[in-house]
């Protein structure tokens, strides 16, 4: 899979974060974000929640209706702290299927 041009989508579809698929956003984003880091460095050993939620912040409006009343920190915790231990292979499986 081309993970940087899924990332790239992601980060660049006009809907992505609006209400309705935002729990799917941030949650395909974020397996994004461990699979191009994976691919980057071959681990994710030097990844942090707290690195994914400062890129979150530069790269998407929080303050924006759309997200700001929706727990997103803890939604990318939650994942980043789940699956980044899986094998590598694994992560695509989980990618909630919604249209970049």
């Amino acid at each position: 899979m081309d993970w940087k041009g899924y990332l790239h989508g992601i980060e660049n579809c006009e809907d992505s974060m609006t209400r309705g698929r935002r729990n799917n956003d941030v949650v395909n984003w974020t397996l994004a974000k461990l699979a191009v880091w994976y691919e980057d460095f071959e681990n994710v050993d030097g990844l942090s929640s707290e690195q994914l939620i400062e890129e979150f912040k530069e790269k998407f409006d929080t303050t924006s209706l759309n997200i700001r009343y929706y727990d997103w920190e803890d939604k990318i915790e939650t994942v980043f702290s789940y699956y980044r231990d899986l094998d590598p292979d694994e992560w695509e499986a989980l990618l909630v299927d919604v249209e970049y």
